[in-house]
C-alpha cells in the first residue's frame, strides 16, 4: 500500500525536521514494515509491506497510518468530517442477508457527472498509482483510500430501487465495470436491485449501472460486507481488487459512516450546486467493541519491566481504546475498528502497550542456559538397533502399519476383541480396536504384497495397546524371543501356532498406564510359497 505524507498532514501534523528515512524507520519498528519511500512530485510517497497490514484493516487508509504516527510522535489527531443531515428514505435498501453484510447504506445525491475531480484529489489519486476517471469516481476512491472503507457508486437512472446485498439464488452471467464478463454462481455474494444481479458484492461494481458524463443522478452505496464471502467470491474468480482486499480483513460496520460523510463533504467542495436527496441506512449486527481484562502483573512478565500507569492508560487511549485500572487489572474497551477480530486478548494487549513504548527500549536481559552431560553420539537407541538387526542381517522389509486392526484379522489371530482398546470415530465400523499385537497388521501387509512378490519378510517396530490395567513398574515382559525358545508361560495374546506357512516373530515390553497399558513391540512375519 502507497502511504503520502502529504495527504497525512490533513490529519496529523508530523516533527519538524524528522526525514522520510526516519518516519519509515519508525513506522517500521511500532506499526507496520516500510519497504522504502520515494518522492514523487513534491511529495514523498512510503510504500508499505501489505502482508504487515494483514490483521490490522484500520491501517488500510491514511486516517489509520496517521493515527499511528500521532501516537508514535504524541501529537493530536484530526477528527474526519461528519455526514450532514440527510432526509431518510424507505425505498432505497432492502434487507441485507445477514450472513453476507452487516450493514447497507445508500445516499441519492444529484451532480453535474461531467465535472472533473479537485486538482487536490487528482494529483493525490496519481501518487498513490490510481487513475483519475470522474468526479464521483475519483471521490470513491479517494474516501476508500483516505480511510479504508470502498464505495461504490451507480448511475441512480440505470438503478431500479431498492438496493440489496445477499448470495445469487440462481446462475447467470455479469458484466463488470472492466467489461469483464463473469459467471454468476448459486451463492455467489452479489448486488441486486429490482431487475436482478447489478454488482458482485465486495469485489467490482457492474456494468449495468456504471456513472458515465452524461449522468445526473447518483447513489452512493456504502456496505460492511464479511470477510469470508468476500474471500471466496474473489478466488472463485481469479479477482482481486483495491475494494475486497480491505473486505477479505472485516472492517467494522461504524466505518461506513466515516466513509459517507467524508465523501458527501468533499463533494459539497467540488460541487456546491450538488444535492443530497435522500438516503436510507439499514444496520443488521453492528460491530461491538471487543472488551479485554490483562493483570498487570502479566504485562510486567510479558514485557520484562514495569511501565508507569499513566504511560500505559496513554498509550491505549491514543490507540482510541477506553482504559481503567482496578485492583492491578487493566480493563481495556477497543474501539470498533479494532474489535474485528485484531484486539481481542490479553496478549494483543501486551503488544500495543509494548511496540508503541518501542521494543529497543525494553531492558535485555541474558539468559542462563544450563548445560548438562552431553549424550554421546554413538550410543543408539534399542528401537534403532532392532530395526538394523531385522533390516541389514535379517534381510526384512520395515513397515509402517495403522495403529487399529480389522476385527476379522483378530479373529484369525486368536486374539480377543472384548479385551482391547475401544475407539470412538473409527476409520471403519470393523476397525474400532486399537492393535494388542503387532501380529494382524503385519499379516495384513504381507498378504497385501504377495501379488508383487513370491516370497517376502516384513517387520514393524511399533506401539500396542490393552485395555488390561497394570500397576506402575510392571514391565510385562512376555512373549515369544524368537529363536532361543520359551522361557516362560505362553503369552495369552500370542496367536496359535499352526501348520501353515506362515513363521511369526514378535517381542515385546511393556510400561503401565492408569487405565490401558501401551507395548513398545517388534513383530516380523515371512512367508515362503
Amino acid at each position: 500500500m502507497k502511504v503520502s505524507l502529504e495527504w497525512l498532514s490533513d490529519y496529523v501534523e508530523l516533527p519538524e525536521g524528522v526525514t522520510p528515512a526516519r518516519l519509515a524507520h519508525d513506522l517500521t519498528l511500532k506499526t507496520v514494515e516500510v519497504e522504502g519511500y520515494a518522492e514523487v512530485d513534491g511529495d514523498v510517497v512510503l510504500e508499505i509491506d501489505n502482508k504487515s497490514l494483514t490483521n490490522r484493516p484500520d491501517l488500510w487508509g491514511h486516517y489509520g497510518i496517521a493515527r499511528e504516527f500521532a501516537v508514535i510522535y504524541g501529537r493530536p489527531l484530526a477528527e474526519l468530517p461528519a455526514a450532514p443531515p440527510v432526509p431518510r428514505a424507505q425505498h432505497l435498501v432492502a434487507a441485507p442477508d445477514p450472513l453476507l453484510c452487516g450493514r447497507f447504506s445508500a445516499t441519492e445525491f444529484t451532480v453535474d457527472g461531467s465535472l472533473s475531480a479537485p486538482t487536490v484529489v487528482r494529483d493525490r489519486l496519481a501518487r498513490v498509482g490510481e487513475q483519475s476517471v470522474s468526479l464521483c469516481v475519483d471521490l470513491s476512491n479517494y474516501v476508500m483510500l483516505a480511510v479504508g472503507q470502498p464505495t461504490h457508486v451507480h448511475d441512480a437512472d440505470r438503478v431500479r430501487f431498492p438496493l440489496s446485498a445477499g448470495f445469487a439464488d440462481e446462475p447467470g452471467a455479469l458484466e463488470l465495470l472492466t467489461g469483464r464478463a463473469v459467471e454468476v454462481v448459486a451463492g455467489m455474494p452479489v448486488i441486486r436491485d429490482a431487475g436482478g444481479v447489478i454488482a458482485a458484492a465486495g469485489v467490482m461494481g457492474g456494468a449495468s449501472t456504471a456513472v458515465a458524463g452524461s449522468s445526473r443522478r447518483f447513489v452512493l452505496e456504502a456496505a460492511a460486507f464479511r470477510a469470508g464471502p468476500v474471500r471466496r467470491s474473489t478466488q472463485r474468480l481469479g479477482l482481486r481488487t483495491e475494494a475486497s482486499a480491505r473486505y477479505e480483513k472485516e472492517l467494522d460496520t461504524q466505518r461506513v459512516d466515516a466513509a459517507v460523510g467524508l465523501f458527501l463533504h468533499l463533494l459539497a467542495e467540488a460541487a456546491p450546486d450538488a444535492s443530497v436527496v435522500a438516503g436510507q441506512d439499514v444496520v443488521v449486527r453492528p460491530t461491538e467493541r471487543a472488551r479485554v481484562e490483562v493483570g498487570l502483573p502479566f504485562v510486567e512478565r510479558r514485557i520484562g519491566t514495569r511501565l508507569p500507569d499513566e504511560e500505559v492508560l496513554g498509550t491505549l487511549g491514543a490507540l482510541g481504546c477506553e482504559c481503567r485500572i482496578d485492583a492491578d487489572v487493566l480493563h481495556v474497551l477497543a474501539p470498533t475498528w479494532r474489535s474485528t477480530g485484531d484486539l481481542s486478548l490479553p496478549h494483543d494487549v501486551v503488544e500495543e502497550i509494548a511496540r508503541v513504548h518501542g521494543y529497543d527500549r525494553l531492558p535485555a536481559v541474558r539468559p542462563v542456559v544450563e548445560l548438562g552431560p552431553v549424550r554421546s553420539l554413538n550410543r543408539k537407541p534399542v528401537s534403532r538397533l532392532v530395526r538394523e538387526q531385522l533390516a541389514e542381517r535379517g534381510g526384512l522389509d520395515e513397515v509402517l502399519t495403522y495403529p487399529w486392526s480389522a476385527d476379522h484379522l483378530l479373529a484369525a489371530c486368536g486374539l480377543d476383541k472384548a479385551a482391547t482398546v475401544r475407539i470412538e470415530g473409527a476409520p471403519a465400523p470393523d476397525r474400532d480396536s486399537l492393535r494388542p499385537s503387532l501380529v494382524p497388521n503385519l499379516l495384513e501387509a504381507v498378504a497385501d504384497n504377495l501379488r508383487y512378490r513370491k516370497e517376502l519378510g516384513v517387520f514393524e517396530v511399533g506401539e500396542v495397546f490393552s485395555a488390561e490395567r497394570r500397576p506402575r513398574g510392571d514391565s510385562g515382559d512376555r512373549g515369544d524371543r524368537g529363536d532361543r525358545g520359551d522361557r516362560g508361560k505362553r503369552c495369552p495374546r500370542r496367536p496359535p501356532r499352526s501348520a501353515s506357512r506362515w513363521r511369526v516373530r514378535t517381542a515385546w515390553s511393556c510400561s503401565a498406564g492408569s487405565r490401558a497399558c501401551w507395548r513398545r513391540c517388534a513383530g516380523t512375519a515371512t512367508w515362503s510359497s
